[in-house]
């Protein structure tokens, strides 16, 4: 049997749940079972408990430990998976360098945004522009003059408020 390892942000309500509807929706894709690391029926070491210890409300250095036992599982696991939001998280933002830095097996969960082109900057006319993801959300940034649109929730937000800017 195959396991799957769900990046999930931390501090995220029904952690479980979520875990467990893209685990299964991974498994009808793959049309195999997987089985979600870490064990969550595991009293000592399951997915609660690992998740119970996350540091919703803690120090710089519980974030890191959170996120080196994180790259533990990412070790084990056939498949990893991340919320169609991870971009938004500096957590799962850091374990999606991990995994593709290391080759490990990526699985898109649905929902994920897709690229957007962008316009030119209104101020320099450069089209080296990037989406930049913060903790709080993101951000169209022109690389050329560094002008950039508000801290936007999504992406696509972001990217419509580029976008959609009044030309003067």
């Amino acid at each position: 049997m195959k396991s799957i390892f769900v990046v999930l942000p931390l501090g995220i309500e029904n952690a479980l749940e979520v875990a467990s509807s893209i685990a299964l929706a991974a498994s009808m894709k793959l049309g195999e079972y997987l089985q979600i690391l870490p064990d969550f029926s595991s009293s000592t070491c399951g997915f609660g408990r690992f998740f119970e210890k996350s540091p919703f409300e803690s120090k710089a250095n519980d974030n890191v430990d959170f996120l080196s036992r994180a790259i533990s599982y990412m070790a084990y696991a056939d498949y990893i998976a991340f919320t169609p939001d991870w971009r938004m998280h500096k957590d799962c933002q850091i374990l999606r360098v991990v995994a593709e830095a290391y080759g490990l097996n990526i699985l898109e969960a649905e929902g994920e945004e897709q690229d957007v082109e962008l316009k030119p900057c209104p101020f320099c006319g450069s089209e080296e522009l990037s989406v930049v993801h913060a903790p709080n959300g993101c951000l169209v940034r022109c690389r050329q003059c560094a002008v950039s649109t508000t801290l936007c929730s999504t992406e696509q937000e972001a990217s419509d408020l580029w976008n959609n800017r009044k030309e003067g």
